[in-house]
């Protein structure tokens, strides 16, 4: 139908011959009508027209009656959408590039307003590498770090804020200051870290606000990476621990002996948890929370699992006898049951093989005491990890294959083809000879340490 449209006619006009949509055309202007929808009861104005060049009509929506257009308000509207189409201009495509300017500008601004705290954030939920989510340790050093070391820089926005010059100053700086904490005894490690990590976050920030091209918004180059051109890391020394050949046996002894002569529960786990690192050299985390269902009596095996060791591989290491017999005390030890034992037991989480009463963790993560009296045997400061890196000169001493060491360290394999392809095989039964040698020289040191009729030589000079 056509007419000359009116409000009242606008809200007259029904569907003809039980239509669920009809058009009523304005008479007056060509192109421009107005179209109803009897399920919705909708009337909506539109223009239907011709672009100059174009082949083919164009219907644009210019909205409905009474939301808030009234005809003369339509008619106006469609009039000056005509005058655009007669002269060549799409009116579609100009309000998609003007929706696409605006979407483009606030792109722009939330990459110059972005802040360090924001990025972080995005980062440490969204950040995902080949095995999946960041680990809880690495969520919780990248927070603690950024928060204490960048706290200035937080809030504010990170283009302007992170620049190569504000590195270098903040980075001399907090080596310096580090350097100097504890009576010049800190350590330089802090200020390398912080830029490690903020490096990173510089890397997030560009690629999460970067065009649809690939181009980036902001950090075209890492300002870290700028950083480091003119001033390179803090030199760090390789940490080279480890018990000495000639205390390995006294330490393992007095471990034993700690164990069996403990006044508490938590000084037996203590001293059985550091037994086992030394050994099988697990690291600190992935022996710690070890939980019972990962060892195998019956089978003499232990399973490392994907998700908390450091390569992420699974691994099933054979126990040698001497572990067999801790880990075996441990699982079928009776507990002591009477009305003063249970006055005293504190509840702890029995999944674990290393429980522990702490309330972060239900496992053990700390065993000071034990690690100095073994610090007092073998003559010098040892740590976890100095266990590990003595397991390996065991493995050594017992003239164990460097392949079947690598393996049994869970080292990642190397590029070598045949140290990738030939020789990895890691089932429990190849590895058992290897894990009962390095076991059985520990023992032999041990019967050392404890005879007292051997007398010690030292060794010769040069």
């Amino acid at each position: 139908m056509r007419a000359k449209l009116t409000n009242g006619s606008v809200e007259k006009f029904q569907c003809r011959d039980g239509r669920e949509q009809d058009v009523l055309w304005d008479g007056e202007v060509k192109g421009f009508g107005m179209r109803y929808s009897a399920r919705s009861e909708t009337r909506t104005y539109f223009l239907q027209y011709r672009v100059k060049g174009a082949k083919q009509e164009r219907s644009i929506s210019i909205g409905r009656h009474n939301d808030p257009w009234r005809v003369d308000q339509a008619r106006a509207k469609a009039l000056e959408l005509k005058a655009q189409m007669v002269v060549g201009m799409d009116p579609v495509a100009e309000e998609q590039k003007r929706r696409d300017s605006q979407r483009e500008l606030a792109k722009v601004d939330a990459a110059q307003t972005a802040t360090l705290r924001e990025v972080m954030a995005h980062y440490l939920a969204h950040k995902q590498t080949k095995h999946g989510p960041l680990r809880p340790a690495t969520l919780r050093s990248m927070k603690e770090t950024i928060e204490r070391y960048l706290s200035a820089w937080l809030d504010e926005p990170m283009a302007a804020t992170v620049t190569r010059e504000a590195c270098l100053v903040r980075f001399i700086e907090l080596s310096e200051t580090e350097a100097n904490r504890a009576g010049g005894k800190g350590k330089k490690a802090a200020a390398n870290m912080t830029f490690t990590y903020l490096r990173a976050l510089c890397n997030h920030a560009r690629d999460l606000y970067e065009q649809e091209d690939g181009t980036p918004r902001i950090f075209v180059v890492n300002p870290v990476t700028r950083m480091i051109k003119v001033r390179k890391f803090n030199p760090e020394k390789a940490r080279k621990g480890r018990i000495p050949r000639d205390r390995i046996g006294a330490v393992h002894s007095m471990l034993r002996k700690r164990a069996e002569e403990a006044r508490t529960e938590i000084d037996r786990t203590a001293a059985d948890w550091v037994s086992t690192v030394l050994l099988t050299g697990m690291r600190l985390t992935e022996s710690a929370s070890l939980k019972r269902t990962q060892v195998d009596l019956e089978r003499k095996t232990l399973r490392l699992l994907g998700d908390v060791v450091k390569n992420h591989n699974d691994l099933i290491l054979p126990l040698s006898t001497e572990l067999h017999h801790i880990l075996n005390a441990r699982l079928t030890a009776q507990e002591e049951d009477s009305p003063a034992v249970r006055r005293r037991r504190r509840e702890r989480v029995q999944e674990y093989l290393f429980p522990s009463f702490g309330r972060k963790k239900p496992f053990v993560s700390d065993a000071r005491a034990t690690l100095d009296a073994v610090s007092v045997v073998a003559g010098c400061h040892i740590s976890m990890h100095d266990l590990r890196r003595t397991y390996e000169d065991v493995l050594r001493y017992a003239k164990v294959d460097p392949d079947v060491r690598r393996i049994l360290l869970n080292h990642a394999a190397g590029d070598d083809v045949h140290q990738a392809s030939y020789a990895n095989d890691d089932s429990d039964d190849a590895l058992r000879p290897s894990v009962e040698a390095a076991a059985q020289w520990i023992i032999e040191q041990a019967k050392i340490a404890d005879s007292d009729n051997v007398i010690q030589f030292p060794a010769k000079a040069g």
